[in-house]
């Protein structure tokens, strides 16, 4: 899979929300740095329904307590994978990352003086029925409908609570499945990342353009609450 930097843009464009029909990475980097600007403090740092569902134990949300333990919920012994620690200059020294990846799966934090302020999980070729299963358990948690918005390949759902935001992308990538994407965090800190709506509009629009030019008419996406 593709490493998951904690880079701006980085989660929706180089970690599984990208078809191959987007332009390439580092000119979005290159735009978006242009833009760059110090992330200051997290806007709350106290958890609230905003969370990513795990099997074992209570829901990841922002504040949870022990953060170093986190790795344990998504490493898996029999497995082997690489450790990394990654932020953009944007983010000053309160802020620290962690990512650790396998073939088909990665998990991303951030930590604000030590307080969890994001975090993310990818996880490659898997069915509908897989996101599916992950919408659901994550509508149930947030007890709030989402914002949806489809396009040709890529679909997102997005919640906000207090400054804090939730979101799930797929990405159909033929016969290689499904790359689902959940992310949750401090809204400071998703945006550094270009984790919004905004910015999940204006990639899907680009996708979108790219696979109308052999599929058709482009047919735009749609919004809504479900």
């Amino acid at each position: 899979m593709k490493r998951l930097l904690l880079l701006p843009s980085a989660l929706v464009i180089l970690a599984g929300c990208q078809s191959a029909d987007a332009p390439p990475a580092d000119a979005v980097h290159a735009e978006v740095a242009t833009k760059t600007v110090m992330v200051g403090a997290p806007s709350n740092t106290e958890p609230t329904k905003i969370g990513l569902v795990v099997r074992r134990g209570p829901a990841i949300t922002v504040g949870y307590p022990s953060p170093d333990k986190l790795l344990e919920l998504f490493h898996d012994p029999k497995h082997s994978g690489s450790e990394f620690n990654d932020l953009p200059t944007s983010f000053d020294y309160h802020y620290r990352a962690r990512t650790w990846e396998t073939a088909h799966m990665g998990f991303g934090e951030i930590t604000y003086d030590g307080i969890l302020v994001a975090a993310m999980y990818q996880e490659d070729k898997v069915d509908q029925d897989r996101v599916d299963e992950i919408v659901a358990a994550h509508k149930e948690q947030v007890d709030l409908l989402p914002t949806n918005i489809n396009g040709r390949k890529v679909s997102y759902w997005f919640w906000e609570i207090a400054n804090q935001r939730l979101m799930i992308c797929s990405n159909h990538t033929g016969r290689q499945g499904i790359k689902l994407t959940v992310a949750m965090g401090d809204d400071k800190v998703l945006d550094a990342l270009g984790i919004s709506l905004s910015m999940a509009n204006r990639d899907m629009a680009i996708v979108d353009k790219a696979s109308s030019a052999e599929k058709g008419p482009l047919a735009r996406p749609i919004v809504s609450s479900k």
